[in-house]
């Protein structure tokens, strides 16, 4: 999407002039623009068509039909833009536990808890003894879905 509205603004930029004239309701230069058989800007129109017909087309008609498709196309690549990151701040991630978590439960009181992980902890079992009391809590509130509450308290 960024890649075409790219191309589309260097087109844009290639024919400025003309752009800011047909955006800002010009008219002064229509004359010149919209006149057939005007072949004097058919040199800066940087249109080949193998089936131009002097008869029908002038030399900016298809510049001015490239203006209006610019800001139609712009308008509806924001437009779609704007959905796309409203959908993601609406997108809800739901955690799933993996089944093999999902029975178990602590039977004991939450001090024993405690206590065996300060234990599991002081004899080194668990990261040579340096894990973090938190960390260690945390990941006992996701297994066994209980929460110990200030453990160095209950410690202590």
């Amino acid at each position: 999407m960024r890649k075409s509205l790219k191309k589309i603004e260097t087109r844009k930029k290639r024919n400025l002039e003309f752009f800011k004239y047909y955006t800002q309701n010009g008219c002064s230069l229509d004359d010149k623009y919209f006149t057939r058989g005007n072949s004097q800007l058919d040199l800066f129109s940087n249109v080949f068509l193998l089936d131009k017909d002097p008869k029908f087309s002038t030399s900016h008609d298809i510049k001015a039909a490239e203006v209006i498709a610019y800001d139609l196309v712009t308008k509806f690549y924001a437009t779609e833009l704007l959905i796309l990151k409203q959908e993601d701040k609406n997108r809800k991630v739901k955690e799933v536990k993996p089944p093999i978590l999902e029975d178990l439960q602590w039977t004991g009181t939450k001090t024993e808890l405690t206590e065996l992980l300060y234990g599991l902890n002081a004899a080194g079992a668990i990261r040579n003894g340096e894990a973090e009391m938190k960390k260690l809590v945390l990941v006992c509130k996701e297994l066994f879905n209980l929460d110990l509450g200030n453990i160095y308290k209950t410690y202590s």
